[in-house]
């Protein structure tokens, strides 16, 4: 079972081409052959049905025609009548004429004695009555005839004819069939070729515009070759493309679409963060330090028992300013918009040492001028994200933050030592996330990526200027 196993293994894995070629030779030889030895068999018993009736019809002629020579025992006109019958016969080995005593009386081989095979095949003749007999002798194959004179009482005639012209004819007929088969075969493989090409082609062709449309080329197409289940096969294969080149257009576009949504989305959510952060830091903060002004101004002249409430009160409004200038920062830095991403990023990361005091920060920036504000804000809030993950989720101790003008681009890679995260872990997370870190790269034409390990985890990220 393992053995028909492979063989159909390896047979599945044979070209359409070669199945078609093998089968026609296949069903050729078996063919040819078949025919071959059916002929063959079938001409060999007629040729020698023939010659059964030959040797029948010369052994009996012959024993009428010795007749009167064996009365007058005249041997040598027997002689001549063999001599001329055996020449006149080319098939004729040999004839004998055996006496009612078994001894011989006259014969063609010039009293030269009988081979044993032959001597024995005559005494099954004689004993047996048969009438033809198969012999192997020094002539080859013989097939021996016995015919009684006047019924046996002056004796007996035995003519052996050969066999070797019938087995030339055989082999020349067999040799002549194994060339037709050969011809046949010959046309038989050139149809096949034809054919398996004729098949093939429009398949090989469909092959290689389905690898062209795999690597991502749509606009190719497949010429069917005629209204057959093949032809049908192309066209449903250029339907297919076809629907896929359209759904890709869409997707294109609706991908466009998107983007073009999203970059609206974070410009308006910038702009909203860079008014809130402003009227938190101008409003609300002019109004906290108002407000502590003035409680500072009536601690001067308030009884101990309301400076103490105005101490207090003055505590809280420093805080909340505190917070609300915090707030304000982390909405949208102002030095961002006023210093550049330099500033802003060093900024980030003096108030993350301040309040992850473990953790320490070193900044490298690289920059010869302003980048235009959307690179600017793209970097600082992907910068932002990753150091803040690398403070409050990895466990590190160190981030490395460097920004640098490369290639016509910016680069800007964020390294920690911490302890990293699981592949699953990467969703959407707190502020922006990895998925937002990436979409605000690829919004501007950037690429974002990203390697994590138990050793740490680095994001890179660069941007086309």
């Amino acid at each position: 079972m393992t053995t028909l196993r492979r063989i159909g293994d390896r047979l599945k894995s044979v070209g359409v081409r070669t199945k078609i070629i093998g089968i026609i030779l296949g069903l050729t030889v078996v063919l040819g052959a078949s025919v071959t030895l059916l002929v063959r068999v079938t001409l060999e018993e007629q040729l020698v049905a023939e010659l059964h009736q030959r040797g029948t019809s010369i052994a009996s002629d012959l024993s009428a025609r010795v007749v009167d020579d064996v009365l007058f025992d005249d041997r040598l006109a027997i002689s001549d009548t063999f001599a001329d019958t055996s020449a006149s016969y080319e098939d004729v080995i040999f004839v004998f004429l055996v006496g009612p005593s078994g001894t011989v009386v006259a014969d063609t081989l010039g009293g030269g004695g009988l081979p044993v095979q032959v001597a024995d095949s005559l005494e099954d003749l004689l004993d047996g009555g048969t009438e033809a007999d198969t012999v192997d002798t020094p002539w080859g194959t013989v097939h021996t005839f016995a015919a009684p004179v006047r019924d046996g009482s002056l004796g007996t005639v035995v003519v052996g004819l050969g066999q070797e012209r019938v087995d030339a004819t055989i082999g020349r007929m067999t040799n002549q069939l194994i060339g037709v088969t050969l011809l046949v075969g010959l046309l038989g493989e050139l149809a096949a070729g034809f054919l398996t090409w004729f098949l093939t082609r429009p398949i090989d062709e469909l092959i290689e515009t389905t690898e062209r449309v795999r690597e991502g080329d749509l606009t190719v197409r497949t010429s069917p070759w005629a209204d057959d289940e093949i032809g049908a096969l192309a066209r449903s294969f250029n339907d297919m493309v076809e629907s896929l080149e359209k759904g890709r257009v869409d997707l294109a576009e609706f991908e466009a679409s998107r983007q073009r949504l999203l970059r609206q989305l974070l410009t308006v959510q910038e702009e909203e963060r860079r008014q809130i952060s402003r009227r938190l830091h101008d409003s609300v903060g002019q109004s906290l330090g108002s407000l502590i002004v003035n409680a500072t101004l009536l601690e001067r002249s308030a009884s101990p028992e309301h400076r103490e409430r105005l101490t207090e009160m003055k505590r809280v409004a420093t805080e909340t300013l505190q917070q609300v200038r915090e707030l304000s920062h982390e909405l949208r830095p102002s030095v961002l918009d006023d210093l550049g991403l330099d500033a802003a990023i060093r900024r980030y990361a003096e108030d993350l040492q301040q309040v992850h005091g473990g953790v320490g920060v070193d900044v490298h920036v690289d920059l010869g001028e302003r980048l235009p504000a959307e690179i600017e804000t793209t970097l600082y809030r992907v910068v932002q994200e990753a150091m803040t993950n690398a403070a409050r989720h990895s466990g590190a101790r160190s981030v490395s933050v460097l920004v640098a003008q490369r290639n016509r681009g910016v680069q800007a890679i964020v390294e920690d030592d911490g302890s990293g995260f699981e592949h699953d872990e990467l969703g959407l997370g707190d502020g922006v996330g990895i998925h937002g870190m990436r979409e605000r790269a690829e919004l501007v034409g950037g690429s974002f990526e990203l390697e994590t390990s138990g050793s740490g985890t680095t994001v890179y990220v660069e941007v086309p200027l």
